[in-house]
C-alpha cells in the first residue's frame, strides 16, 4: 500500500493527529527498510507488524484522548511506548526487540528504557496508571479468592500485567503464550474479578466443536413449554454467546487444541464490529446477528 494512503487511512480511521500519523508510518517504512539485515523478519506470516497492529497503535491514542480522558504531558511519549509495547510482545529474540526499539526511538526522538519492562516503574502516566490499578487491586482480589491465593507478582507477571492490562482496557483480544503454570489463566481471572465481571473458560480439545461456543437445539426440559406451544426443541445458547450478550470476559482455554474449522467461526468475534452470525438458530424470534456488549471483552491461551 502507498504510505501517503496508509497516512490518510490512520489519520481518518483512527483519528490521529497528522503530526503523529506520520511518526507511525516513519516508523513502519523503517522496520521495512531493516528487514533484509534482520534476516526477513517481517516476510510473510513471521510479520513482526501488520496493518491491524498500525491501527491498534493509533487507536491506543485516539481512545485514551477522546473515551478515557486521559491526561498525559507528553503524548508524544506515549505513543512511542505503545508502539513498543505492542511490537515487541511477540518478538521471540533480544535482537528483533533491539531493532524495534531502536526505531521507534530514532523516529520519535524519545528515549524508552526497555529492561525495565519486567518490572516498569518509569512509563507514562496513563500506562503506570492502569498497571498499579490492577497490580493493587488484585492484591484484594488474591486475598478474596481462594483460586487465587497462590500467585506471586514475578518480575514477568508483572510485564505479562503491562501487556494484557492495555489490552483489556483497549478491548483488544489477545493472545497468551507460554508453558503450563506461569499464570496465564490466573491474570486472566485477576483482570475479570478486579473488573467485577463474569470469566467463562471453554477449555478446548481436538473434539471441540462450535456448537460448544455458540450453543445448539436442544429438548425442551419444561413441560410448560411443551403444552404452551407444542414446541419439543428449543435453541439454547453457548457460553460464547451468553458472554457476548450479557458483557462479560470470555477466556479459550488451549486455543491451539481446537480444530481450524472451529476457530475459523470466532474471526468475525475478533473484528472491530465483534458480530456473530449463529446460521444455526432458526428461532425466528430472536436475530441470528449477534453483537456483543461493549463490555465483552475475549481472549485465550495456548501452550508453548
Amino acid at each position: 500500500m502507498p504510505e501517503e494512503e496508509l497516512l490518510v487511512i490512520v489519520e481518518k480511521k483512527c483519528q490521529l493527529p497528522e503530526s503523529y500519523a506520520k511518526l507511525l508510518i516513519r516508523t513502519v517504512v523503517d522496520l521495512k527498510t531493516k528487514r533484509s539485515q534482520m534476516g526477513g523478519i517481517f516476510l510473510g506470516k513471521h510479520s513482526l507488524i501488520t496493518l491491524r497492529d498500525l491501527f491498534r497503535w493509533a487507536q491506543r491514542y485516539s481512545l485514551a484522548v477522546s473515551k478515557y480522558n486521559e491526561q498525559c504531558t507528553d503524548w508524544k511519549q506515549y505513543l512511542a511506548e505503545q508502539g513498543l509495547l505492542i511490537l515487541t510482545c511477540r518478538c521471540r529474540s533480544l535482537q528483533d526487540v533491539q531493532t524495534i526499539h531502536s526505531s521507534i526511538q530514532t523516529v520519535f526522538s524519545k528515549q524508552i528504557d526497555i529492561k525495565n519492562l519486567d518490572n516498569p516503574q518509569s512509563l507514562c502516566e496513563p500506562i503506570m496508571n492502569e498497571l498499579n490499578r490492577i497490580v493493587e487491586a488484585s492484591h484484594k482480589a488474591i486475598s478474596e479468592c481462594n483460586q487465587l491465593k497462590n500467585f506471586v507478582w514475578t518480575p514477568t507477571a508483572r510485564r505479562t500485567a503491562l501487556l494484557v492490562a492495555q489490552a483489556y482496557k483497549f478491548n483488544e483480544p489477545f493472545l497468551l503464550v507460554g508453558e503450563t503454570g506461569i499464570g496465564k489463566t490466573t491474570i486472566c481471572q485477576i483482570l475479570a474479578h478486579i473488573n467485577k465481571k463474569s470469566l467463562h473458560i471453554m477449555n478446548c480439545h481436538m473434539h471441540s466443536e462450535a456448537a460448544d461456543f455458540l450453543g445448539s437445539i436442544r429438548p425442551v426440559r419444561t413441560n410448560s413449554n411443551v403444552s404452551n406451544g407444542n414446541q419439543l426443541f428449543e435453541w439454547q445458547d453457548g457460553p460464547l454467546i451468553w458472554a457476548m450478550r450479557e458483557g462479560q470476559d470470555f477466556l479459550i482455554d488451549e486455543i491451539s487444541l481446537a480444530d481450524d474449522s472451529v476457530l475459523e467461526r470466532l474471526n468475525s468475534v475478533l473484528e472491530d464490529d465483534r458480530s456473530l452470525l449463529v446460521a444455526e438458530n432458526v428461532n425466528s424470534d430472536e436475530s441470528a446477528l449477534i453483537t456483543a456488549h461493549s463490555n465483552f471483552r475475549i481472549f485465550a491461551t495456548m501452550n508453548e
